[in-house]
Protein backbone atom coordinates (compact mmCIF):
# COMPACT_ATOMS: atom_id res chain seq x y z
CA UNK A 1 0.00 0.00 0.00
CA UNK A 2 1.14 3.14 -1.04
CA UNK A 3 1.56 5.97 1.13
CA UNK A 4 -0.66 8.84 1.51
CA UNK A 5 -0.21 12.43 0.58
CA UNK A 6 -3.31 13.64 2.24
CA UNK A 7 -5.55 14.20 -0.84
CA UNK A 8 -7.51 11.11 -2.38
CA UNK A 9 -8.89 10.64 -5.75
CA UNK A 10 -10.39 13.79 -6.34
CA UNK A 11 -7.49 16.20 -5.48
CA UNK A 12 -9.28 17.19 -1.96
CA UNK A 13 -7.20 16.68 1.09
CA UNK A 14 -8.61 14.20 3.82
CA UNK A 15 -8.36 16.07 7.79
CA UNK A 16 -7.03 19.43 8.65
CA UNK A 17 -5.22 21.47 6.86
CA UNK A 18 -1.76 22.34 7.98
CA UNK A 19 -0.58 25.38 9.46
CA UNK A 20 -4.92 26.14 10.43
CA UNK A 21 -4.71 24.56 13.16
CA UNK A 22 -8.01 25.09 15.72
CA UNK A 23 -10.34 27.88 14.55
CA UNK A 24 -11.58 30.09 17.41
CA UNK A 25 -13.01 33.31 17.39
CA UNK A 26 -10.60 36.02 19.34
CA UNK A 27 -11.66 37.76 22.32
CA UNK A 28 -12.18 40.99 20.49
CA UNK A 29 -15.02 39.29 18.61
CA UNK A 30 -16.93 37.97 21.27
CA UNK A 31 -16.37 41.61 22.71
CA UNK A 32 -18.06 42.57 19.63
CA UNK A 33 -20.83 40.23 19.37
CA UNK A 34 -21.95 40.54 23.34
CA UNK A 35 -22.12 44.45 22.66
CA UNK A 36 -24.03 43.43 19.75
CA UNK A 37 -26.61 41.37 21.13
CA UNK A 38 -26.95 43.52 24.36
CA UNK A 39 -27.58 46.40 22.12
CA UNK A 40 -30.47 44.54 20.00
CA UNK A 41 -32.36 43.41 23.48
CA UNK A 42 -31.87 46.86 24.89
CA UNK A 43 -33.82 48.26 21.29
CA UNK A 44 -36.34 45.94 21.17
CA UNK A 45 -37.10 46.27 25.42
CA UNK A 46 -36.59 50.05 24.66
CA UNK A 47 -39.78 49.52 21.29
CA UNK A 48 -41.90 47.23 23.87
CA UNK A 49 -41.55 49.83 27.04
CA UNK A 50 -42.84 52.53 24.27
CA UNK A 51 -45.38 50.51 22.75
CA UNK A 52 -47.06 49.47 26.62
CA UNK A 53 -46.07 53.63 27.63
CA UNK A 54 -48.69 54.69 24.98
CA UNK A 55 -51.15 52.81 26.34
CA UNK A 56 -51.36 53.74 29.69
CA UNK A 57 -51.54 57.42 28.41
CA UNK A 58 -53.56 59.31 31.22
CA UNK A 59 -56.26 60.98 29.48
CA UNK A 60 -56.69 65.18 30.16
CA UNK A 61 -59.95 65.91 32.39
CA UNK A 62 -61.69 69.32 32.89
CA UNK A 63 -63.88 70.70 35.32
CA UNK A 64 -65.76 73.89 36.38
CA UNK A 65 -63.04 75.38 39.67
CA UNK A 66 -64.71 78.24 40.59
CA UNK A 67 -66.78 81.35 40.13
CA UNK A 68 -65.27 84.60 38.89
CA UNK A 69 -67.98 87.04 38.73
CA UNK A 70 -71.44 87.37 38.84
CA UNK A 71 -72.81 90.17 36.61
CA UNK A 72 -76.88 90.80 36.27
CA UNK A 73 -78.17 87.68 34.53
CA UNK A 74 -74.48 86.20 33.80
CA UNK A 75 -72.13 83.85 35.63
CA UNK A 76 -68.27 83.31 35.09
CA UNK A 77 -66.85 80.05 35.76
CA UNK A 78 -63.58 79.09 35.78
CA UNK A 79 -62.81 76.08 34.34
CA UNK A 80 -59.58 74.40 34.54
CA UNK A 81 -58.12 71.57 32.23
CA UNK A 82 -55.76 69.42 33.57
CA UNK A 83 -52.69 67.25 31.88
CA UNK A 84 -51.69 65.04 34.00
CA UNK A 85 -50.42 62.30 31.39
CA UNK A 86 -46.39 62.06 30.54
CA UNK A 87 -46.74 63.76 26.92
CA UNK A 88 -48.12 67.28 26.16
CA UNK A 89 -50.79 68.07 24.47
CA UNK A 90 -50.94 70.29 21.29
CA UNK A 91 -54.48 71.36 22.21
CA UNK A 92 -57.31 70.15 23.38
CA UNK A 93 -61.26 71.40 23.25
CA UNK A 94 -63.33 71.12 26.20
CA UNK A 95 -66.81 71.59 25.97
CA UNK A 96 -69.20 73.41 28.70
CA UNK A 97 -72.82 72.39 28.95
CA UNK A 98 -74.59 75.65 30.64
CA UNK A 99 -78.16 74.70 32.19
CA UNK A 100 -79.33 76.34 28.61
CA UNK A 101 -76.29 76.54 26.36
CA UNK A 102 -73.47 74.86 25.76
CA UNK A 103 -69.66 76.89 25.08
CA UNK A 104 -66.23 75.36 24.05
CA UNK A 105 -62.50 76.31 24.75
CA UNK A 106 -59.66 75.45 23.30
CA UNK A 107 -56.69 75.61 25.29
CA UNK A 108 -53.14 75.21 22.94
CA UNK A 109 -49.96 73.99 23.83
CA UNK A 110 -50.09 72.31 27.42
CA UNK A 111 -47.36 70.82 29.09
CA UNK A 112 -47.29 67.47 30.69
CA UNK A 113 -48.13 67.37 34.47
CA UNK A 114 -50.29 71.21 34.01
CA UNK A 115 -52.91 72.34 34.76
CA UNK A 116 -54.56 75.76 31.95
CA UNK A 117 -57.43 78.05 33.24
CA UNK A 118 -60.11 79.94 31.02
CA UNK A 119 -63.27 82.01 31.78
CA UNK A 120 -66.57 81.33 30.66
CA UNK A 121 -69.84 83.17 31.11
CA UNK A 122 -73.53 81.19 31.43
CA UNK A 123 -76.64 82.38 32.26
CA UNK A 124 -77.59 82.58 35.56
CA UNK A 125 -79.64 79.89 36.87
CA UNK A 126 -77.50 76.65 37.89
CA UNK A 127 -74.29 75.18 37.86
CA UNK A 128 -72.19 74.19 33.92
CA UNK A 129 -70.10 70.96 33.61
CA UNK A 130 -66.97 70.35 31.77
CA UNK A 131 -65.85 67.48 29.76
CA UNK A 132 -62.77 67.27 27.67
CA UNK A 133 -64.24 66.76 23.78
CA UNK A 134 -61.21 66.26 22.21
CA UNK A 135 -57.03 66.24 22.33
CA UNK A 136 -54.00 65.82 20.36
CA UNK A 137 -51.21 64.56 22.21
CA UNK A 138 -47.41 66.22 20.86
Amino acid sequence: MAESDGEDGDGRREGPVEGTGDVSVSWVERVVMVVALGFTAALFSFAVWQALAGATAVPPSANVTDIADETGNVTYYVVTLRNDGDAGLVSATVDIECPTTSRSVTFENVPSKARRNATVHCPAGGEPSAAVATWIPE
